[in-house]
């Protein structure tokens, strides 16, 4: 476990400078938010089996794309794809999201906000099938904005059909930059 947390500084500290290097000049307009995001993080399964699968920790990155802002509600709708693996568990989520600000300046201060989806899950250990599975799940999740937007740390809870009878949810706990 200690090599994965060590990937996950080295990843927050290269994503939190590439967000810090955007130039002074760069700031969001108002009722804006910078569109696409990338983040790394760990995932923690909270299911012994799970952890007995891969790790304690596993390393993760996600896509998000944000396809709807809107102002009236102080919010946005976002796109995303996640990845995770390690050993015997697979996982993917494809989610659609609400995010609500607690600022009306987009770009600052926290959020929160839920989604649903598809989880892309395999995990091949005793007593599962081994095979790729489609999972419905969604998440909660909370977050706050740093660098006028350019980079965040969030915490999202992913909660998980069953896979076979194991329960495949998990804290993911991330940064990351927006471009």
């Amino acid at each position: 476990m200690n090599k994965v947390i060590r990937r996950f500084f080295v990843a927050a500290g290269a994503l939190l400078a590439l967000a810090g290097s955007g130039g002074s000049g760069a700031q969001a307009q108002v009722g804006v938010e910078r569109p696409l995001s990338v983040q790394a993080g760990v995932f923690l399964p909270i299911d012994r089996f799970v952890r007995a699968g891969s790790d304690d920790a596993l390393l993760m990155v996600e896509v998000r794309y944000t396809v709807q802002n809107l102002i009236t509600s102080n919010s946005i709708t976002v796109l995303s794809a996640g990845y995770t693996r390690s050993q015997d568990f697979l996982m993917a989520p494809i989610t659609l999201a609400q995010i609500f600000r607690n600022s009306p300046i987009p770009g600052t201060g926290a959020y929160y906000g839920a989604g649903i989806g598809i989880y892309i899950t395999d995990l091949d250990i005793p007593d599962t099938s081994g095979r790729t599975k489609n999972l419905f799940g969604g998440f909660l999740m909370a977050g706050m904005n740093f660098s006028q937007g350019r980079a965040f740390a969030e915490a999202k809870y992913h909660i998980v059909n069953q896979y076979d009878t194991k329960q495949v949810d998990g804290l993911q706990l991330s940064v990351g930059a927006r471009f």
